[in-house]
């Protein structure tokens, strides 16, 4: 009989040891996952809108009117994000690097 109670209090003792480690685990994980996003907050958009500007953005000079009027155009259309096409020649020149 007393083998038997020895077994179960060792069976009891491992059960709870082994819900304690997995409670722990877990808690660490979660705060791992939570710290984790406050970090590194996901890149998103704050609005569906979005607009590809072509090549001729990037290639020509510009005046300030012309700027002027893209931003009021996109304020218009509510476009928040803006993409800016571009050709590796242009980045070259960008850069300031020629060939």
């Amino acid at each position: 009989m007393k083998l038997r109670a020895n077994r179960r209090d060792i069976r009891k003792r491992l059960c709870r040891f082994g819900l304690i480690a997995f409670a722990i685990l877990f808690i660490l994980l979660v705060v791992e996952e939570v710290a984790f996003k406050f970090q590194n907050p996901p890149v998103r958009s704050t609005s569906p809108n979005a607009i590809w500007i072509r090549h001729f953005w990037v290639d020509k000079d510009h005046t300030d009117a012309e700027y002027r009027a893209l931003a009021v155009r996109l304020r218009n259309m509510e476009i928040n994000d803006v993409y800016f096409r571009t050709k590796p020649e242009a980045m070259r020149t960008l850069l300031g690097r020629r060939t």
